[in-house]
């Protein structure tokens, strides 16, 4: 059986393994098909559906108590739109339903994806765009966006292991036909996806804290007094199972942040060439830097899809690129 190429992207330095900068917490994140009729328009979230906005937990005497004062209007500020996934085993799936797992419903003569040309990828999602057509975000209002990825965990550099498409017609999708090589592990039962919004806010590792310059003792207070509240009493998860299944806003890191690494491998998709000089690197950091709020978190999801091991898959992609409808230029990253 192939199974993907794997070679080391290094970017934090020329010789090394990427490497961005995390300030070191010590917060664990760990965690614990018959033919379908024709397509009919997928149902929207309504206004019954979606619950309403909880008060924010900033509360003067909460900031104060936690010692970040300095921090309230920043810490309001950052606050992101976003869409959890809340996912629905029961019932019947229409055509064209967001799903995870089970068969895409797809366009004729559909080539389902390969690594490296060989071994059929594992189907992740399928996300009708216009299921939430009326949150506000840069994605189109209609299409499918479909996610695939190598099994096993991604190899670290690895261009070829995953793949995103998006196809704008929706009238005329079929079942894909499942491929004879596809691994067991890629099987999963088909599961409907509803979409709830919800506000985020930035995860212990997040960039944003290194942009606020908060310091390590602040940042406890943060997680404490703040994060863990949010996700617990807004959310309805804790901190720590929080992070499976979301669109949009801010991602829950397990490691540390990827849109540094995101630049660096536009950039360089494969490896960095010796003929990269050490100046021009640190230019390369430091424009990757002051761009790290140009990365899309199009869908993280739980890890456990394609692997045994615990973690969560994160699909980004560039605001230009998104404005353009190239997800050709979609990035893949695996924390665990």
């Amino acid at each position: 059986m192939t199974r993907p190429r794997r070679f080391p992207f290094p970017a934090a330095t020329k010789t090394g393994a990427l490497a961005v900068a995390a300030a070191a917490l010590s917060i664990s994140c760990g965690r614990d098909v018959a033919d379908h009729p024709p397509a009919a328009a997928p149902p929207k979230t309504t206004a019954a559906e979606t619950p309403a906005e909880p008060a924010l937990p900033f509360e003067e005497a909460l900031i104060r108590d936690a010692g970040l004062d300095r921090f309230e209007d920043a810490l309001r500020h950052v606050i992101r739109p976003g869409l959890r996934l809340r996912l629905n085993a029961a019932g019947q799936l229409a055509p064209a339903n967001s799903r995870f797992g089970g068969l895409p419903d797809v366009p004729a003569k559909f080539a389902w994806p390969l690594v490296d040309g060989a071994e059929p990828m594992c189907f992740l999602a399928q996300i009708n765009l216009a299921e939430f057509a009326d949150f506000d975000s840069a994605l189109p209002p209609q299409g499918i966006l479909y996610f695939f990825c190598g099994p096993d965990i991604l190899p670290a550099g690895e261009t070829s292991w995953w793949e995103v498409r998006y196809v704008a017609d929706t009238t005329t999708l079929q079942p894909a036909a499942r491929p004879a090589s596809l691994l067991d592990d890629c099987a999963a039962a088909a599961q409907r996806v509803d979409f709830v919004p919800e506000r985020t806010l930035p995860g212990p590792r997040s960039h944003v804290l290194d942009q606020m310059g908060m310091p390590l003792e602040m940042r406890l207070a943060y997680v404490e007094r703040i994060a863990r509240p949010w996700y617990g009493q807004f959310v309805g998860r804790g901190l720590e199972t929080a992070s499976d299944d979301r669109m949009l806003g801010h991602p829950l890191e397990l490691q540390g942040p990827m849109q540094v690494d995101c630049f660096i491998r536009k950039r360089w998709p494969d490896h960095i060439p010796e003929s990269v000089s050490d100046s021009d690197f640190d230019d390369a950091m430091a424009q990757a830097r002051q761009d790290v709020d140009n990365w899309v978190l199009l869908l993280q999801c739980d890890a456990k899809r394609i692997s045994r091991d615990r973690g969560s898959v994160y699909f980004w992609i560039h605001r230009d690129d998104l404005k353009q409808g190239d997800f050709e230029k979609v990035l893949c990253f695996v924390q665990n």
